[in-house]
């Protein structure tokens, strides 16, 4: 009897760890290395940087100068 359950809760417990294994796996295949940007992407990703860099400088340049006052 008491071998009769430890050997269902064993089945149990690996069946448990297969899944666990199964959905790390999933994870790791579909979010490395998948995405792959186009040079349309690249190029709108460069004007944003651009943009924020020019906004970042004059912000700082105009709390510059409101601190000389």
């Amino acid at each position: 009897m008491k071998n009769n359950r430890y050997e269902s809760s064993m089945k149990i417990l690996s069946y448990g760890y297969c899944g666990i294994i199964f959905i790390v796996l999933l994870l790791l295949f579909t979010s490395c290395g998948s995405y792959r940007m186009t040079e349309k992407e690249r190029q709108i990703n460069y004007e944003i940087d651009k943009a924020y860099l020019e906004y970042i400088y004059k912000r700082d340049s105009l709390i510059i100068e409101y601190n000389k006052q």
